[in-house]
């Protein structure tokens, strides 16, 4: 089974890391060249987001953890238990997810520096993932690696949710920022009252209790 016949997965597929890996076929007589395109938008990407190590497995990882997609949010808003339709449907999809994490693809993409690529990339600036997120790369098998998505989704969420910690209204939508300065609140001077409040505020939200909707840019 290839990528294509993911079935809740789809949006992955329009990626153009998998893109560019999907149109590599074999003794097709243009391989080489489809390996190295592969390879190219590969690096850019592992270099974008600090990954190292087998950086196919890593970025794919990413992808799978930030879609937003029927599973992904109704594991988020907890409405999905094992005996639902959905999530057998899903093992489908597992199975598919687990074999291309867990590929020795130094073995099967030939061309220049396919062990680099395959498992040893070092990046300019390393961002490691969190064990939250590389704990998917651990699962021993399709069902394992389900559980894993299912447990991910619902403590941290999926797409921008998941993947940004700074959110900013635009264009009458959430849009991730990538980039922002880390400001603690001792660095507020002469808000001590407004302060208070957002910590009181933010602690009965995460009790449950009635809370205010708080936007900060």
């Amino acid at each position: 089974m290839n990528l294509s016949s993911l079935i809740v997965y789809r949006n992955i597929l329009n990626d153009p890391v998998i893109k560019a890996f999907e149109e590599i076929k074999p003794d097709s007589g243009g391989e080489a060249q489809a390996v190295q395109a592969f390879f190219s938008v590969l690096i850019e990407k592992a270099e974008e987001n600090g990954l190292s190590g087998n950086i196919f497995a890593r970025y794919l990882l990413l992808l799978i953890l930030n879609d937003e997609n029927i599973f992904s949010i109704s594991c988020e808003n907890k409405k999905i238990t094992h005996d639902k339709s959905l999530y057998k449907i899903m093992l489908w999809d597992a199975q598919i997810l687990f074999n291309y994490l867990h590929a020795d693809f130094s073995k099967i993409l030939t061309g220049p520096f396919q062990d680099l690529l395959g498992a040893n990339y070092t990046p300019l600036n390393t961002n490691p993932m969190p064990e939250t997120q590389i704990g998917g790369l651990s699962s021993d098998s399709p069902e394992s690696f389900l559980n894993f998505l299912a447990n991910y989704y619902s403590e941290n969420g999926c797409g921008q949710i998941a993947q940004y910690r700074m959110l900013k209204y635009s264009s009458k939508k959430l849009v991730g920022v990538k980039n922002y300065d880390k400001i603690t609140f001792d660095r507020i001077v002469g808000y001590q009252y407004q302060k208070k409040q957002i910590i009181l505020n933010t602690k009965a939200f995460l009790a449950g209790e009635k809370a205010h909707n708080i936007l900060l840019s």
